[in-house]
């Protein structure tokens, strides 16, 4: 029996490579960190993690979670959008309408269509 593939989570842009996203965020949590004179392991003291897990953020090899954004947002007081400031236009995650008019949209074959008649054994 052939195995299956697994769908990519969308974590690693490519291949061992974090995902743009997760880098502009980590870059501004250690940019709002640094800037208020704050050390990674007391950030994580205030937010209950290891400063090697603020380590990974901030390099992007870990996604944050959407409930420690907020915390993060609050330990260095600011606003949840702030962690999206001046992300290109190349970083941003595009629409669902704005992918459909690119190349990169999946093709519907008789494979991945399942309204599609099944091929006959001749």
């Amino acid at each position: 029996m052939a195995k299956r593939q697994r769908k990519s989570s969308g974590r690693m842009a490519s291949k061992g490579f974090p995902n743009p996203i997760d880098v502009h965020v980590g870059s501004r949590i250690r940019l709002r960190r640094t800037l208020l004179g704050i050390s990674q392991e007391r950030l994580a003291d205030a937010i209950g993690l290891t400063f090697q897990q603020v380590q990974k953020y901030e390099k992007g090899a870990n996604r944050v979670s959407s409930s420690r954004l907020v915390d993060l947002a609050n330990a260095l007081d600011v606003a949840v959008p702030y962690f999206f400031d001046e992300m290109s236009a190349g970083v941003r995650a595009q629409t669902p309408s704005e992918l459909m008019r690119t190349k990169q949209r999946p093709k519907i074959d008789q494979e991945q269509d399942p309204l599609a008649k099944p091929k006959r054994r001749t």
